[in-house]
C-alpha cells in the first residue's frame, strides 16, 4: 500500500489512568461558621436540622447558618460546659448533650436547658473519657467510649447513677456491645455507622468501609491533593441524615458525603499528570479507547479498569475510528494516522500525502465502510480501505470567501449526504460522491442563520435535526425545511459557549467550558451538575462527548473524563419540606415557639409589621440546586420566585390574618411533598379598630351636626339681627319720621299765621332729623365687619363722647388697654356694647350736669370691662331705676350676658361698670 509507512513496535507503556476517586467530600470549618475544628458529635433531629458538639460549645446548622449555644456561668438555662462529647434526642423530642462532668438536657418546645449530674463513683477508671449516649427501653444511658463505665438517668433522683442504683429490668440494656474487627488498631474507639445501602464504617484513626455481604474492610484513603479530598488525624463521630449524607466529626472540622448521590465518575484526574482526552471509542469487541492529546490511546474494560495503553511517540492522538475489519484508527498530529490491528502489539504509522502537514481531527464511516478524516485546515479526506487509496476534497476552492478553519465533527445523514461542523464557517452539507458544497448554513443564510459561525459540537437531535453548540448558543437546524432556531442563556443556559453536546431521549447534555448542564427538551429548564455529584475538575475538551452502547455517556476534560449514565439522574428523593428557620422583626430575630408555627400562628403588634421569614429545605448535599417559591395570602396575588435565597421580607402592612407559604424544588424537577405555612397575625393600631372608627364616625356625625346647628344658629343670628335692625329703623326711624311729618304739616299751616311758630317747628324737625342721621349712622356703623376690632370700637366711642360732651362743656378722658386691640367683636354684641356706652353719654350729658368724664376699657382675666365715671350730682338709683334709658341699657347687657352694675348718690357722681365675659360672647383675640 503506497503512502503507508510502517512504525517500529512501540509496545505497550505503564497505564497513567488509575481508578476513579471513590468519593467526593465537601467540609465545613471554622471559615464556615464552626465553632471549633474539633467536633465531638454529630445529630439530626427530627425536624431536619444538623446539630454539632465542638469542644467549644454546641451547634445548630439549617445548611447556610449556624446557632451557638455555649456554657454561661451565670445562667442556668444554659449548657453544663462547652465541651459537648455525644448528642441524643430521646422519644419526646428531647436533646440529650454529654459534657465530662455533666449532662445537658434541652427542650426545643420550651427552650430550655436543665444540667444532670453524673454520680462520681467509678468514672473513668481506664480507657478513653469520651461519652457515648443511647436510648434502650426508654431509658437513657451514658457509657464511655469503651463501655467500662455506664450509668443510667433515674428521673426520681434526677441524676445519672450507676445500673445497680438505677433500678427497673435494664439488664439486657447494657450488656457490651462486640465491636466489628478491624484491619488495624487504634488508641481511640471506633465508631461505627451501618448506612442505609447496608455498608459498614469503622472510624477512628482512619476510615474503613465495608461492603454488604463482604468480609474485610477496605481503607478509604486520604489525599490532600484536591480541593475536595479527605483529611484528618482524628474521626470521632460518624452519623447519617435521612438523605443519606454521611457525617464525619474529625480534629479537622466536618466533611460530608453521599455515595449514593455520586452520579459521575472520574478516571484519571488523580494522577500528577493526567491525560488531555480528545475523543472515544467502543470497540465492537466492548472495549472502550480514548484519545489523549499527551498520552497516546488508553484502553478499558467496560468497568474502567486500564487494559493497555499505546504510546503515540509524541504525536497528539484527536480521534479514532473502527473499519469492518475491527481495525482501530487514530487521526493523529503531522498528518500520521496510527493503525492498530487485532492480535498485534505494534502501531504502524501510516502517513498518506494526502494529509501531509494536517492534523486529523475528526473521523467517520460511512455506509460502504469507506472513512472519512476532517482536518484542522478544513481539508476533507476518503480513504478506502478495499484500495488503500486517500482521496481529498477542497472545501476552500469551493468557498474562496470563507475560511474553513477545523473540522469539528463529520456526520452522515438518512439520505447519505454529508454535514461537516467547521470552527469558522459555520455548517457544510457536502455530496460525499463528489465532495461538491451542497449547502451552506453560517450566520449570512436566510431567512435566519445562525448566530456565530464558530461551531464547536454537532450532533444528530433526531432523524430530521441537527444540534449545533456555537459561541453564541445551541442552534437547532431542520435539514428538511432549512429552519434554523436558538437556545442561548436567555432560556437559561449557563453559558453560550457549548463545547459538547449528547442526546439521549428527552435530555440534552452539554458542557461550557467549567461546567456540565442537561437541558430537558419536554419542561424547557436546565439543570446543573457540580462537586456535589461528583464532578471535580471541571475543564471540559471541545468535541468529546461520547455515548456506550449500554447508555453511559463519556465526557473528556482536560485531566482525564468523566462516565455517567443519564438514567442514575432520575433517581432522586423527594425533598424534605421546608422549614422555617428564623423571623426577623426590624433585623432582631424573634424565637418561635411550637405553637407559634402551628395552628395559634405568630402575633405582631401594628407597629411590627416589617419582617424577614427565613427558612430551608434542611436538604444538605442538594443546598446548591434547590430553590424556593413563596407567597404571603392577602398580600402576594401569585408565587414570588426566590431563587436560592432563603429569606422573604415584607414592610408596612395593614392588620390582619396572614399566611406565608414557601415550598422548594430542585433543578431535577424534585418538590417538596407539602406545603409549609406559618400564620401570622398583625394587629391593627387602635385607630383602626371597629370601636375607634365607631367612635370617629359618631364624633364625624356629631361634628357635622354641630356644622349644621352653627349654620342655622348663624341663620337664626343675622335673622335676629335683621329683625333687631328692622325693629330698630321701625321704632326709632318710624316714630321719628312721623314726627317729623306731624312738625312739617303744622309748620306748613302757620308758615303765614304765625312764622315764630313755624320757625319752632322747623327747629325741631331739624333736630330730629340730626337724631335720625345718627341711629342710621350707628346702626350702619355696627353692621359693618371692618369695624368688628375693639379698636374700632373704642375710636367711635371716642367720637360719640367728643361730640356730645363736648357740646356740654365737659371735659373726658378716655383710656384703653392695649389687650383689648387683638380683640375682634362679634355684630350684635358690638352694637349692643357700644349702645349701652352711647346710653350712658347721653345720660351724663343730659342729667349729671358734671364738669368730668373718666371712661376706661380694659381686659380684666376673661372679660371685657367698660368703666364710666363722672363728678356730677349723682341720683338715687331706687328712684330711677324705672326709667326706660336705664331699662335699654339693662336688656341689652342680658343680650350679651353681660353684667351692668350702676353705682350712684346724690352728690357724690355716677359710675357705670359693664363686664362681659369674653366666653360667653362673640369675642375672638386676633393673632399678633
Amino acid at each position: 500500500m503506497s503512502g503507508i509507512l510502517i512504525g517500529l513496535l512501540l509496545g505497550l507503556t505503564e497505564n497513567t489512568m488509575s481508578a476513579p476517586h471513590p468519593y467526593i467530600y465537601q467540609h465545613l470549618d471554622r471559615e464556615d461558621g464552626l465553632a471549633s475544628s474539633i467536633v465531638l458529635a454529630i445529630l439530626q433531629d427530627r425536624d431536619g436540622y444538623m446539630w454539632f458538639g465542638t469542644d467549644n460549645g454546641l451547634q445548630r446548622y439549617d445548611g447556610r447558618q449556624f446557632l451557638h449555644y455555649r456554657y454561661n456561668l451565670n445562667n442556668p438555662n444554659s449548657l453544663a460546659s462547652d465541651i459537648v462529647e455525644a448528642l441524643l434526642q430521646d422519644d419526646q423530642g428531647n436533646l440529650w448533650i454529654a459534657s465530662p462532668a455533666q449532662v445537658t438536657r434541652y427542650s426545643p418546645s420550651g427552650r430550655t436547658f436543665t444540667r444532670i449530674p453524673i454520680q462520681t463513683a467509678a468514672r473513668f477508671t481506664s480507657g478513653p473519657r469520651r461519652w457515648r449516649l443511647r436510648q434502650c427501653q426508654g431509658t437513657i444511658i451514658l457509657e464511655a467510649g469503651n463501655q467500662q463505665e455506664q450509668f443510667v438517668f433515674a428521673p426520681n433522683q434526677k441524676a445519672f447513677v450507676l445500673p445497680q442504683s438505677a433500678g427497673g429490668k435494664i439488664a439486657s440494656c447494657l450488656r457490651k456491645v462486640e465491636a466489628a474487627p478491624v484491619p488495624q488498631p487504634s488508641v481511640e474507639p471506633y465508631v461505627y455507622l451501618k448506612d442505609n445501602r447496608g455498608t459498614l464504617w469503622a472510624a477512628s484513626g482512619q476510615l474503613w468501609a465495608r461492603a454488604p455481604g463482604a468480609t474485610n474492610f477496605d481503607l478509604i484513603p486520604q489525599r490532600d491533593e484536591f480541593r475536595h479530598d479527605l483529611v484528618f488525624d482524628q474521626i470521632y463521630s460518624i452519623s447519617q441524615n435521612q438523605e443519606g449524607t454521611i457525617w464525619l466529626g474529625t480534629n479537622k472540622g466536618v466533611y460530608y458525603f453521599n455515595p449514593g448521590k455520586q452520579r459521575f465518575f472520574s478516571v484519571g484526574s488523580n494522577t500528577r499528570n493526567p491525560a488531555v482526552v480528545s475523543g472515544f471509542l467502543e470497540t465492537a469487541k466492548g472495549e472502550i479507547w480514548a484519545a489523549t492529546l499527551n498520552q497516546g490511546i488508553q484502553v478499558y474494560d467496560q468497568e474502567f479498569s486500564p487494559l493497555r495503553n499505546y504510546a503515540s511517540g509524541g504525536l497528539q492522538v484527536w480521534c479514532l475510528v473502527e473499519d469492518r475489519q475491527h481495525r482501530v484508527w487514530a487521526g493523529a498530529s503531522d498528518g500520521t494516522l496510527l493503525l492498530m490491528e487485532p492480535g498485534k502489539s505494534a502501531i504502524r504509522h501510516v502517513t498518506p500525502p494526502a494529509l501531509a502537514g494536517q492534523n486529523i481531527m475528526k473521523a467517520t464511516v460511512d455506509a460502504s465502510g469507506q472513512i472519512w478524516w476532517g482536518t484542522h485546515q478544513g481539508l476533507l479526506v476518503r480513504y478506502d480501505p478495499e484500495t488503500g487509496q486517500f482521496k481529498s476534497f477542497s472545501l476552500q476552492k469551493q468557498a474562496p470567501s470563507q475560511t474553513m478553519g477545523q473540522i469539528k465533527r463529520l456526520l452522515f445523514g438518512l439520505d447519505g449526504t454529508l454535514w461537516l461542523a467547521t470552527a469558522q464557517a459555520g455548517v457544510l452539507r457536502v455530496d460525499p460522491k463528489t465532495g461538491k458544497i451542497m449547502a451552506h448554513y453560517s450566520t449570512a443564510s436566510r431567512p435566519k442563520g445562525l448566530l456565530s459561525n464558530a461551531v464547536g459540537e454537532m450532533i444528530w437531535y433526531d432523524d430530521h435535526t441537527l444540534a449545533i453548540s456555537t459561541s453564541l448558543g445551541i442552534h437547532f437546524l431542520n435539514v428538511q425545511i432549512g429552519q434554523i432556531t436558538a437556545l442561548t442563556t436567555a432560556n437559561g443556559l449557563p453559558s453560550n459557549t457549548i463545547l459538547n453536546l449528547v442526546k439521549t431521549g428527552k435530555n440534552l447534555f452539554f458542557t461550557t467550558q467549567f461546567s456540565l448542564g442537561r437541558w430537558n427538551t419536554q419542561t424547557k429548564t436546565v439543570t446543573g451538575y457540580g462537586a456535589q455529584d461528583g464532578l471535580v475538575n471541571e475543564s471540559y475538551a471541545f468535541n468529546t462527548g461520547y455515548t456506550l452502547k449500554d447508555g453511559r455517556i463519556l465526557m473528556g476534560t482536560l485531566q482525564g473524563f468523566y462516565y455517567f449514565h443519564p438514567d442514575s439522574l432520575n433517581r432522586s428523593a423527594a425533598l424534605p419540606k421546608v422549614a422555617i428557620t428564623g423571623f426577623k422583626v426590624f433585623d432582631k430575630n424573634l424565637t418561635l415557639n411550637k405553637a407559634e408555627t402551628g395552628k395559634e400562628g405568630l402575633h405582631l403588634a401594628h407597629n411590627l409589621n416589617f419582617f424577614t421569614v427565613e427558612f430551608a429545605s434542611l436538604s444538605y448535599y442538594d443546598d446548591a440546586k434547590i430553590q424556593y417559591e413563596y407567597q404571603l395570602e392577602g398580600v402576594d396575588q401569585t408565587w414570588r420566585q426566590a431563587g436560592r435565597n432563603r429569606f422573604a421580607s415584607y414592610t408596612n402592612l395593614d392588620g390582619g390574618d396572614y399566611l406565608f407559604k414557601v415550598r422548594a424544588r430542585r433543578d431535577d424537577g424534585a418538590t417538596t411533598p407539602q406545603v409549609t405555612t406559618l400564620r401570622l397575625v398583625i394587629s391593627d393600631p387602635f385607630w383602626k379598630t371597629w370601636w375607634f372608627l365607631g367612635l370617629v364616625f359618631l364624633l364625624v356625625v356629631l361634628g357635622l351636626y354641630g356644622l349644621y346647628r352653627l349654620r342655622i344658629n348663624r341663620l337664626l343670628g343675622l335673622q335676629a339681627v335683621r329683625t333687631r335692625i328692622a325693629r330698630d329703623l321701625h321704632d326709632d326711624m318710624g316714630s321719628t319720621l312721623s314726627t317729623i311729618t306731624i312738625f312739617s304739616d303744622m309748620a306748613n299751616q302757620q308758615v303765614l299765621a304765625n312764622p315764630v311758630l313755624a320757625q319752632g317747628y322747623l327747629q325741631k324737625i331739624s333736630r330730629y332729623s340730626h337724631q335720625m342721621m345718627t341711629v342710621m349712622d350707628d346702626i350702619v356703623w355696627s353692621i359693618n365687619p371692618h369695624n368688628d376690632l375693639v379698636q374700632n370700637l373704642v375710636s367711635r366711642m371716642r367720637e360719640v363722647a367728643t361730640e356730645v360732651l363736648e357740646a356740654k362743656d365737659i371735659t373726658f378722658c378716655l383710656e384703653a388697654d392695649p389687650a383689648v386691640n387683638n380683640l375682634r367683636l362679634g355684630l350684635e354684641a358690638r352694637y349692643d356694647f357700644f349702645m349701652i356706652f352711647k346710653e350712658a353719654i347721653n345720660n351724663i350729658a343730659k342729667y349729671s350736669h358734671c364738669r368730668q368724664v373718666w371712661m376706661k376699657v380694659k381686659l380684666q382675666e376673661n372679660n371685657l370691662r367698660l368703666e364710666i365715671r363722672d363728678d356730677g350730682q349723682g341720683f338715687d338709683t331706687a328712684q330711677a331705676s324705672t326709667g326706660n334709658g336705664l331699662l335699654n341699657m339693662q336688656k341689652r347687657a342680658q343680650n350679651i350676658r353681660a353684667t351692668l352694675d350702676i353705682s350712684s348718690a346724690p352728690g357724690q357722681g355716677t359710675t357705670v361698670s359693664l363686664t362681659a365675659p369674653l366666653s360667653k360672647t362673640a369675642f375672638h383675640p386676633l393673632p399678633v
